[in-house]
């Protein structure tokens, strides 16, 4: 409401059943791990899409997700995330 935006629910979907992230020690071995884990379920026909997350450490997980994104119409997309964890 405070963006006067839809909210969309379920646009992506996990392809893939990867490790968890946190047992890849290195930001390289995260983004292999979750490469092309993440597919979504609709075309987005351009506009902007706004990724929500609880915590990000090396932001592997948000770059594929918001690659799948732009994989399906997304021209932008937004991360906000709630902790950064070093």
């Amino acid at each position: 409401r405070v963006l006067d935006a839809p909210l969309a629910t379920g646009v992506l979907r996990r392809e893939v059943d990867t490790s968890s992230q946190v047992s890849a020690a290195t930001r390289a071995e995260r983004l292999r791990n979750v490469r092309d884990a993440f597919a979504a379920v609709r075309s987005l026909d351009g506009g902007a899409a706004v990724l929500v997350d609880d915590v990000t450490t090396t932001g592997a997980t948000l770059s594929a997700a918001a690659h799948a994104l732009r994989s399906a119409g997304a021209e932008r997309v937004y991360a906000l995330t709630f902790a950064h964890e070093e």
